[in-house]
């Protein structure tokens, strides 16, 4: 059923979810480890524009 602008009326008030589910907090490094690579390239892309020229090597985290 929709209302007069055409919203559905029996949508979920909280935004889709059917119930109320705390989904965690993420963590303040979570973008950059799930982006690790476009992050590394985009450094890289921009350190270079700079004049910089830079090798990048691994290291494990210990």
């Amino acid at each position: 059923m929709m209302d007069l602008l055409g919203i559905p009326t029996d949508f979920p008030a909280n935004g889709g979810m059917m119930s109320s589910q705390f989904l965690g907090e993420l963590g303040p490094t979570y973008y950059e480890e799930r982006k690790r690579d476009v992050i590394i390239k985009q450094s890289l892309r921009k350190l270079e524009s700079l004049g910089v020229s830079v090798s990048v090597h691994s290291v494990t985290a210990s």
